[in-house]
């Protein structure tokens, strides 16, 4: 047995889209290419484009010398081994028969079915979860890599793909139903029946944790790999069903908290949402906006960057994370965000664009923003406000050289300028500036958004 072992990378999972943007999918080679195109771009973004081919690769190639059948299994357990096995796996016994228990299993499930086909007994009994000598396995290692990757736990195990070539002997203990259902059509399944419980392995990769969410992804939009095409049945329906509506209890209960201000609370509910479905992107984005009301804000952080990797259409993620960013004044990061949030559709983003371009002294952009902001009538009392004040900045200015520090006191920035004979600045000038459109965690108050407190800028001479 060949194991195959990857250093882990100091790396998030990545993003996953939102199951209800399936429905608005176009079909077609068409589109189909434009979506592995996107995909494939996305992923090459954060550098795992080539992790995921690589391990892809990896696969192909130890199936290069031989027939092969695969399995994917979400960490690493210490046999590759039946149902029925691990059941009973601490009797230790020379004497023990795995199917004699199994026949025992047959003819008691016989009074619960008209199927008179042992074989096909146990397949149904497996399809439904119940305990049987029968190992799955599939005959496509794409579907073994999205069984590996897929699973509540994929964000905080290893886990490998198994590859048995088919020699003669593992020939006589497969298995493939004469009358397939559609998930095992879908999974390509094939069975193992193995006489003692277990099978040993010709080669095992390993999949990082780290990188399972970037494989979901690569399968899901390169190659039409997910949930949905895989568990293509009610009873799929239903066991999924049941995870997100409980997903969706919590959130909502957290929705509700956070609106009365009980944030600890909140937070609590979000994590449980997180809990039963970690891929449930609005629990992270929800989370961190009540983190980041609490002014948790490297936590909030952490939390937003994992909603917009599960999800990285919705605007909102970046502009809350934008905000909170600011908030540390971070300038840039905040900017690079608004800057998602606006392609994404945010136009609340342009404003506060503006205010953080202003703290980074880069005035003729900021201009630009609060224009725009006033031609859309977006918070355009505060837009009309602050671009007088960054005109009456310019102009204090002219034409001399000038940089910008933060102050020491919170919420205030200072514009250092050079002395010239002209134009003289013998005390500070302050210029107010109103605060950002809408609070990180936008939260209405009484008065509608709270937004960020305003800010002041003082200009003075870099001689004084």
């Amino acid at each position: 047995m060949n194991t195959t072992q990857e250093t882990e990378f100091d790396y998030q999972t990545y993003m996953k889209e939102d199951a209800r943007e399936l429905s608005g999918i176009n079909r077609g080679t068409e589109a189909r290419d434009k979506r592995r195109e996107a995909a494939k771009a996305r992923l090459s973004q954060n550098g795992q484009l080539s992790r995921v081919l690589k391990k892809i690769q990896e696969i192909a190639e130890k199936s290069a010398d031989g027939d092969y059948i695969y399995r994917g299994e979400p960490e690493h357990y210490e046999k590759v081994s039946s149902s029925l096995y691990r059941k009973y796996s601490d009797i230790d016994s020379d004497h023990f028969d795995i199917e004699i228990i199994q026949k025992e299993i047959l003819e008691a499930a016989k009074r619960y079915t008209s199927e008179t086909d042992d074989f096909e007994i146990l397949t149904e009994l497996q399809h439904y979860g119940g305990a049987t000598n029968l190992i799955d396995f599939t005959t496509d290692y794409l579907i073994a890599l999205f069984f590996a990757c897929e699973g509540s736990d994929f964000l905080y195990k290893d886990s490998r793909i198994i590859l048995l070539r088919k020699t003669t002997e593992i020939n006589g203990q497969i298995e493939s139903p004469q009358n397939p259902k559609n998930r095992v059509i879908a999974q390509k399944s094939i069975f193992v029946r193995p006489p003692h419980g277990f099978i040993e392995p010709d080669h095992v990769i390993n999949i990082p944790k780290d990188l399972k969410q970037s494989v979901l992804d690569y399968l899901r939009k390169c190659h039409g790999v997910y949930i949905e095409t895989i568990y293509n049945d009610l009873h799929g329906f239903i066991k999924y069903q049941n995870v997100h509506q409980s997903a969706h209890t919590e959130l909502y209960i957290g929705r509700t908290d956070q609106s009365e201000k009980r944030y600890t609370q909140a937070i609590e509910h979000y994590t449980k949402a997180i809990e039963i479905n970690p891929q449930m992107a609005f629990a992270y984005y929800n989370r961190g906006n009540a983190k980041s009301d609490m002014k948790n804000y490297e936590e909030a952080l952490k939390d937003y960057k994992t909603a917009i990797q599960l999800f990285p259409d919705y605007s909102e993620s970046f502009f809350n994370r934008a905000n909170t960013n600011a908030d540390l004044y971070r300038f840039q990061e905040a900017i690079d965000d608004y800057d998602e949030a606006i392609r994404l559709g945010s136009e609340n983003a342009i404003f506060n664009k503006g205010n953080a371009l202003v703290c980074t002294g880069r005035f003729d952009e900021a201009l630009q923003c609060y224009r725009e902001s006033e031609l859309k009538e977006i918070g355009s009392d505060g837009a009309r406000h602050n671009r007088e004040s960054l005109e009456k900045i310019i102009d204090i200015i002219g034409d001399r050289e000038y940089t910008i520090k933060k102050s020491e006191v919170p919420g205030d920035v200072s514009v250092w300028v050079s002395e010239n004979e002209n134009k003289m600045i013998n005390i500070p000038i302050p210029v107010s500036f109103q605060g950002r459109v809408g609070n990180t965690g936008n939260v209405p108050s009484e008065e509608g958004f709270l937004g960020g407190d305003g800010f002041v800028v003082l200009v003075q001479s870099k001689n004084m």
